[in-house]
């Protein structure tokens, strides 16, 4: 599912299985991949001031 949503924006994905050794390592893994995420929603959450100007003419037009 998640391959043919970003195949239908004309990327490129793969989908790649992992066998962790030990639990430890299945848990840096997972809160490796947890950390990039809570970066990248730090970033946006950052941002979200920079959309306010966006956000008020949608609701001024009754878009």
């Amino acid at each position: 599912m998640l391959e043919n949503d970003v195949s239908k924006t004309g990327e490129e994905s793969f989908i790649l299985g992992t066998v962790s050794i030990d639990p430890s390592e299945q848990e840096k893994v997972v809160g490796r991949f947890k950390a990039d995420r809570d970066g990248l929603c730090r970033h946006f959450v950052g941002r979200w001031a920079d959309f306010e100007p966006v956000r008020r003419q949608y609701l001024e037009n009754d878009c």
